[in-house]
């Protein structure tokens, strides 16, 4: 081998001075040229020192006599380094800057051969071989290493150009994985202060005058401190929350999604929901209520604010619509079920997800219809959907809007039931479980936190 890659001004073993533009000295078969004072009796040094002092002779290398921190911090020093493995790696640095610490320097030191300036003659060619040596290995891997790939030239001719691109090549087999969406930091209300248990309660709140009734139920994976989704689950007209739970399965699937459910009671006799100008009209402001009854767990749970999502059925799906219709700063998304409607909002827009059965005779299609196309126009979506079919019987009708995303699922000879629920439980008509609302809208609700 002839000539060599240099790192600076070197020493040779004699501490001739060599400069820095010429090749490196001579490969010598014996190792190190180290200067006499290193051949004496010395004491016993470390395993590592000896291993290194050992891997350097095995590869033939002379000294090169530069300043070991200015060579490892050099460009080419770290280009060849980097295709050795990471653990060779961490091995020759640690040989590299041994000689230079304060303990081997007390070893030798304490030695009666040794005084600080030959300690320096000896030190400089050893660590100037070892420096070397990670620059040949590196250089040696280099050009052993497989040729890379040629890449697909990529024409240009489409955009009126007739010069020819070629993408870089890639740095493995394995498919480039995609760009994760940005994470919406979650909010933590006030009761993130405090202690909560997990499982099933009924509680109670002042609203309007009256005492309001609501069902909670908290997961078993709740965490005080850990800002937690709430989804707000409204029962429909002449029923109750605790058929409403039975009936939609949510409390078993918050378990399994990790979310807090409540479920409020509604109002009047029989209980529903007071939406002016479309159902139940009792005079009491539900909305007004709802608002409080979320004012009041947020002190008391560790809520995140921007993930409260409202739902229903029948009459509590309309429910579900008024409140993201007149809580838009509070409602992040809203899934109605059998029963979406839309009341003139001025606010801001919501993202909606909302099923309806072609054969519900409570709720026609026809009502839920001009509902959804209320909120396509309000979160400002475009005209014509996308449309597809994801299971056999069900079309889905997407828009993507700039104020929040609408999607409408329509069933095929299904009533006024919830897809996926308990048929014993709740619902008029033909029932379904070729989709399941819970996992639709929950998916639809991770998508769309406030932003």
């Amino acid at each position: 081998m002839t000539g060599g890659a240099t790192c600076g001004a070197s020493t040779t073993g004699s501490g001739d001075a060599v400069s820095a533009g010429s090749p490196a000295p001579a490969i010598l078969g014996a190792g190190i040229n180290t200067p006499s004072a290193t051949k004496a009796s010395a004491p016993t040094l470390t395993a590592s020192v000896a291993r290194a002092t050992v891997n350097a002779g095995s590869h033939g290398l002379s000294a090169a006599g530069c300043s070991l921190p200015a060579c490892w911090r050099s460009r080419v020093m770290r280009k060849s380094c980097r295709r050795l493995p990471s653990q060779t790696r961490h091995r020759l640095r640690l040989y590299m800057y041994l000689p230079y610490s304060h303990g081997f320097r007390a070893i030798l030191a304490s030695s009666r051969y040794f005084s600080a300036h030959s300690y320096n003659r000896a030190m400089r060619p050893f660590a100037a071989g070892i420096a070397c040596l990670v620059f040949l290995v590196g250089v040696a891997c280099g050009r052993g290493g497989p040729a890379p790939v040629s890449s697909p030239a990529v024409s240009t001719a489409d955009h009126g150009s007739s010069a020819t691109v070629r993408a870089s090549p890639s740095r493995s087999s394995r498919p480039a994985r995609a760009r994760a969406t940005p994470q919406v930091r979650p909010i933590r209300t006030a009761g993130c202060e405090a202690t909560f248990a997990a499982g099933n309660s009924i509680g109670q709140i002042e609203s309007g005058g009256e005492l309001r009734s609501y069902r909670l139920h908290v997961p078993p994976t709740y965490i005080s401190r850990r800002a937690t989704p709430l989804v707000l689950s409204f029962h429909g007209y002449a029923q109750d929350a605790a058929q409403q739970d039975a009936y939609s399965l949510l409390p078993a699937f918050s378990d399994q999604a990790g979310f807090i459910l409540v479920t409020p009671e509604g109002s009047g006799s029989p209980a529903g929901w007071d939406i002016p100008g479309v159902y139940n009209e009792n005079g009491i402001d539900d909305v007004a209520f709802v608002n409080q009854l979320v004012s009041d767990l947020s002190n008391t749970l560790c809520l995140d604010a921007r993930r409260i999502f409202a739902t229903g059925h029948s009459n509590g799906a309309q429910m579900a619509s008024q409140v993201a219709c007149d809580l838009p700063w509070l409602i992040a998304a809203a899934a109605p079920v059998s029963g979406a409607v839309f009341q003139d909002c001025t606010g801001a827009g919501v993202p909606m997800i909302a099923f309806q059965g072609d054969a519900d005779y409570n709720v026609p299609l026809e009502e839920s219809e001009e509902g959804v196309l209320g909120w396509v126009s309000h979160n400002a979506c475009p005209t014509d959907p996308e449309i597809s079919r994801p299971a056999e019987g069900v079309e889905l009708r997407s828009w993507n809007c700039s104020d929040g995303d609408v999607q409408f699922y329509v069933m095929e000879d299904v009533g006024h039931v919830w897809p996926g629920g308990d048929p014993l439980m709740g619902g008029v008509g033909p029932a379904t479980d070729v989709i399941n609302a819970n996992q639709l809208m929950w998916e639809f609700f991770r998508a769309h936190p406030h932003r």
